[in-house]
């Protein structure tokens, strides 16, 4: 019977050395499994819709939500347990607390409430329901904002005359060659290899694009973690998440992700925390 115990024992702290923010780079590996679609809720992902001619799309959104910052875009982030959010998280979705986040939201009322949502999807057909603005009600008396139904399958949804189409959240694609920010080289970018490493010129720094596509530049930045310098480490890519190991022992995972029906072979173009780059020569 010890036996059997310090078994099971080594073999769960095994399992959880992948996910200690400290671990070597020997340690930081990709999980054995991780499928983006495997929702007991039926849904499980990010979606992306084309906004209409004259929609604000971002009015409704917090500051420091990455979609803040895409008037041509809007997103809706649909959970394993049946939770959704209206625009986009700050990491992948590996590293998400959905429960406790729409709590926290929720409560702090407004802007960051009305984005918070149920749903229920089965045989094409679903519904969602939101929070509204008046706050933590919405957790005593039940979610009394917005109610869109919506159809579709689990690559692209219907909803309010909108097609929102799957973004490919980066699972066992290995990329390979320096990415920038789209139409502009002269800024830092990120060099990944096929074996998992990577060379990070500075691309969280402040004053870069992306800094400026995030929050707007200035000292205050809304990655949802403490920005690193430039450096190298490895890497890996899951539901959404690219998990970068400096080698200083930074961990952070921002938000990645692949137009949808990009060639996951050759890679040309990313995302990054929502900011487009590029490969470049």
């Amino acid at each position: 019977m010890r036996r059997t115990i310090m078994v099971m024992t080594l073999a769960l702290l095994n399992w959880l050395l992948i996910w200690v923010p400290d671990a070597s780079a020997q340690q930081f590996r990709r999980p054995s499994a991780t499928p983006q679609q495997s929702a007991s809720g039926g849904l499980s992902g990010i979606y992306r819709a084309a906004a209409k001619p004259g929609e604000n799309v971002v009015g409704t959104l917090a500051f420091n939500d990455p979609a803040a910052k895409s008037p041509n875009f809007k997103f809706l982030v649909f959970f394993p347990d049946g939770r959704v959010k209206r625009g986009l998280i700050l990491g992948g979705m590996d590293g998400q607390v959905p429960e406790s986040s729409m709590r926290l939201d929720i409560s702090s009322g407004g802007k960051f409430a009305t984005q918070w949502g149920k749903y229920l999807f089965s045989g094409g057909r679903g519904r969602m329901v939101f929070a509204s603005a008046a706050g933590g009600v919405n957790l005593t008396r039940g979610l009394s904002g917005d109610a869109w139904d919506f159809t579709g399958t689990a690559g692209r949804l219907e909803v309010n005359g909108d097609t929102y189409d799957l973004l490919d959240g980066g699972n066992g694609i290995q990329l390979e060659g320096v990415y920038k920010p789209f139409g502009d080289a002269s800024q830092p970018g990120i060099q990944f290899t096929q074996d998992g490493q990577f060379v990070d010129q500075g691309i969280f720094d402040n004053g870069t694009a992306m800094a400026i596509a995030v929050a707007g530049g200035g000292v205050v930045n809304a990655y949802g973690f403490s920005p690193p310098k430039a450096g190298r480490g490895v890497y890996y890519l899951s539901n959404y998440g690219l998990c970068l190991h400096y080698s200083v022992g930074k961990n952070p995972c921002p938000l990645f992700f692949l137009e949808p029906g990009s060639n996951r072979v050759d890679v040309k173009v990313l995302y990054i925390s929502n900011m487009k780059y590029q490969r470049v020569p």
